[in-house]
């Protein structure tokens, strides 16, 4: 009998179509919600987790933020990352799309069909930028063509301007959020509209969840600090959200 482990949804669009891609080919289900100051769970479970989107310090995840301080700093060895080898020095060589088109290349899920879901795609946790950028173009085409061997999606942004793709994050508002609220996840992000377009199954677990455990959320600049131990303990989950400028959960303390 196969592994099955847990998914963990965090509180963004990036977090809930990844979920939606590996429910589609591993069969593995929703169970915990995490908003980065709270972990709520569904029912009592046996299984291994794994944090989507969430860049957990130890246990199962897959995400595409950078993680390490420096070169003296770890990844997390059991975390699918394709900026796991990147630091705060070298954060200009990131892969900066999202954790759902990493997602379509690693477990070989086609691309959507229509030109509008493959612009959703890129727009995602804003992976188009990229393109626009000089000092990030080339750093761009090689993640999405000779990393993740999506070619069409690089020719496809030749025909379109930062404008539209800011357009199509407004229509389908994907910049909304996912939130607990009397026991449910709520959200504002369309869901119903990128159903029609990606033919995906976008709506929100119907299931209870409650809360588990609590996190103190602190978001900050790196000073002196090479590595995540140095910046602090008892941390959950940790990103650096700009070069030297990092976004953490730590448990607090009962």
């Amino acid at each position: 009998m196969k592994q099955k482990y847990d998914l963990i949804l965090s509180n963004d669009i990036d977090s809930l179509y990844s979920c939606i891609l590996i429910e589609q080919v591993k069969e593995y289900d929703i169970n915990y919600f995490y908003d980065f100051r709270n972990l709520y769970q569904s029912k009592q479970s046996q299984n291994e987790y794994i944090g989507v989107d969430i860049d957990l310090m130890e246990g199962y995840c897959i995400s595409n933020h950078v993680t390490r301080l420096s070169e003296q700093d770890k990844y997390n060895p059991k975390a699918y990352n394709l900026n796991n080898d990147v630091t705060n020095n070298t954060y200009k060589q990131k892969y900066s799309m999202s954790t759902a088109l990493y997602l379509h290349s690693l477990l070989k899920i086609p691309l959507p069909a229509t030109e509008e879901g493959k612009i959703i795609l890129l727009s995602i946790d804003g992976g188009y930028k990229g393109f626009y950028n000089p000092d990030f173009h080339d750093t761009f085409k090689h993640y999405l063509v000779d990393v993740l061997g999506f070619e069409e999606l690089y020719n496809l942004c030749q025909k379109y301007s930062i404008d539209d793709f800011i357009s199509i994050i407004i229509k389908y508002n994907l910049n909304g959020k996912i939130w607990f609220n009397n026991g449910g996840l709520q959200t504002n992000i369309k869901l119903r509209e990128l159903q029609e377009v990606l033919g995906l199954p976008f709506f929100m677990p119907k299931i209870k969840f409650t809360k588990i455990k609590e996190f103190e959320y602190i978001t900050k600049p790196i000073s002196n600090e090479k590595t995540k131990e140095e910046l602090d303990s008892n941390i959950f989950s940790l990103a650096l959200t700009r070069k030297n400028y990092v976004n953490y959960s730590k448990i607090k303390e009962d």
